[in-house]
């Protein structure tokens, strides 16, 4: 076993002869990277003794002491731990590669989607292994963290120019979910943040279950030109629209912006696409468009089951690709039961677990829509659209106002006279 003989053993022996050797592998395999029951039984002691701060001694080993003298006097510079760790760790993602492929082509199973989810998540995950961290002295760390704060690009997640938002959540970060009534601006919100994220050259990518990648494309050329969706479908434009219509066209078609239009995903398809999706493209945000038209590979006892799952795999979703996810949802009837309208925790539709299961809600609530002229506060509601913020994990609750262009769909910042 020629891999064993380059890799382990040079490993192996680097560790035995120093602690810092044991430090910087560490972070790059564990047991489970080593092929023999030997190798990963001398790894363990390694770590044993290191755990203890012992010294390094063969006296504090079991077994055969002249196959460790071996591997000491075989070894290379303990200072070339993390490359052979490395090799180590390559060796063990392509045995373990050849393993996944054979149970694939061994498998009996009639449900293909069920294994090819199976099979991509494990590769997802190898790949994963590839990626190691480093450790660093705070006094290199500090001056870094420091010019992030002067400069405001500290905050983690994806920063956003609505800047009432931001003052509430900072950015946007793990499972969100937006929530309304329908027609009443989830969409139009979503894509406002996208086409603002887009044109800073930020990746987004938007899985649309409800309308074409046509469709969204006209809305966000409306959005960007003002125009509305309405003009484009009848061709009724000015010479002015039209220029201004071009110019869209060229501006935007290098944003980094990828629809899905794919129609009546279950959630095994969504995890398959949404990894391809991230390794091809590296969306630095994922909206789903929305929630209640997924659904489960298997029969659920009810809706709200079915629900549920489709929320938790969201949730886990987003931490296996480690991007924010920004999922649109229903919200039930019950709102248009209240005078006011305003929606609440307990509209979220079919499932309390959409509640539970977020980091994020927020709700968009519209008095105009309502026929209604005035907010409570005595706010003209023309035009305009109340953002909450009703679930933060992390944060603080709260609610502003947002200027909703109606004829291009578009959320902006409130200009408060």
């Amino acid at each position: 076993m020629p891999d064993i003989q380059n890799y382990e053993k040079p490993l192996l022996g680097a560790m035995l002869q120093s602690k810092e050797a044991i430090g910087d592998a560490l972070q790059i395999v564990g047991k489970d990277y080593f092929e023999t029951d030997l190798h990963q039984k001398i790894f363990l002691q390694i770590v044993k003794i290191y755990d203890l701060d012992e010294p390094l001694e063969l006296s504090n080993f079991d077994g055969e002491k002249s196959y460790l003298l071996d591997l000491i006097d075989e070894a290379p510079s303990p200072a070339n731990a993390s490359y052979y760790a490395e090799k180590v760790r390559d060796q063990y993602i392509r045995r373990e590669l050849n393993q996944t492929c054979q149970s694939v082509l061994n498998n009996k199973m009639d449900d293909l989607d069920t294994l090819l989810d199976e099979f991509e998540s494990k590769v997802f995950q190898l790949a994963e292994n590839k990626i190691t961290g480093e450790t660093s002295k705070l006094e290199d760390i500090n001056p870094q963290v420091y010019e992030k704060i002067i400069d405001g690009s500290s905050t983690e997640g994806l920063k956003t120019d609505f800047y009432d938002l931001a003052e509430i959540v900072g950015s946007i970060s793990g499972y969100w979910i937006i929530a309304g009534r329908p027609s009443i601006g989830k969409t139009a919100f979503a894509l406002s943040l996208m086409l603002n994220w887009a044109s800073r050259g930020i990746p987004c990518a938007i899985f649309s279950l409800e309308s074409t990648k046509q469709a969204i494309a006209r809305r966000l050329l409306s959005m960007e030109t003002g125009i509305s969706t309405l003009k484009f479908r009848t061709g009724k434009l000015s010479i002015f629209e039209m220029d201004a219509l071009k110019s869209a066209v060229e501006k935007m078609c290098p944003y980094p912006l990828f629809i899905d239009d794919s129609a009546s995903l279950n959630t095994i398809q969504l995890k398959a696409k949404a990894r391809r999706v991230v390794s091809r493209y590296h969306p630095k945000v994922i909206v789903i468009d929305y929630l209640q038209l997924l659904n489960t590979k298997h029969r659920c006892n009810s809706r709200n089951d079915e629900i549920t799952e489709i929320s938790r795999t969201i949730g886990s979703l987003t931490k296996q690709l480690n991007i924010p996810i920004v999922a649109l949802s229903q919200l039930s009837r019950k709102v248009e039961d209240r005078e006011d309208k305003r929606p609440q925790l307990a509209d979220l539709r079919e499932s309390g677990s959409i509640e539970q299961d977020a980091d994020t809600v927020v709700f968009i609530h519209r008095p105009e829509y309502y026929r209604k002229e005035k907010f409570k506060d005595g706010t003209p509601s023309g035009n305009l659209a109340e953002i909450i913020v009703a679930k933060q994990r992390d944060g603080a609750q709260g609610n502003f106002k947002m200027t909703f262009l109606k004829e291009c769909t578009r959320f902006e910042n409130y200009q408060k006279e």
